[in-house]
């Protein structure tokens, strides 16, 4: 059996970007992602220090590359543009086992990606989010 499998994205604007050209983006770019096999949840998020967390939840590991596919359309594009790259912060993992991904496990998962203040603005989370049950 296949776990779900996260995908998360913390990010800074960039200077030159308001909240309302974000919301604008990502409302445009959910559309392009339901075409993907395999997408469970999307959540954009604003965090009290004004970062921002972009998180999906896929099937399975393999399902979380369909993204990829979306990746040189405008939609993408439109949204990138509007992050600083400097802040960006990439993180992935399993959902823990016999977890429900639309309860509190994306609240639990948010802040732990929050917490682990990656050095490198890709890497991958090599232990399970354990959420609060």
């Amino acid at each position: 059996m296949t776990k779900p499998w996260f995908k998360a994205y913390h990010f800074q604007l960039h200077p030159q970007a308001d909240a309302a050209a974000l919301l604008l983006a990502s409302a445009n770019w959910d559309r392009q992602l339901q075409k993907c096999r395999g997408l469970m949840h999307r959540e954009l998020a604003r965090q009290v220090d004004g970062s921002w967390v972009d998180m999906t939840v896929w099937q399975s590991r393999r399902a979380s590359g369909s993204d990829l596919a979306f990746s040189e359309e405008r939609v993408f594009i439109d949204m990138v543009k509007l992050i600083d790259p400097k802040s960006l912060r990439f993180t992935q993992g399993a959902a823990p086992s016999g977890c429900d991904p639309f309860s509190d496990w994306f609240a639990q998962a948010a802040s732990t990606i929050l917490s682990q203040q990656p050095k490198r603005p890709h890497y991958e989370q090599s232990r399970a989010v354990t959420a609060n049950r």
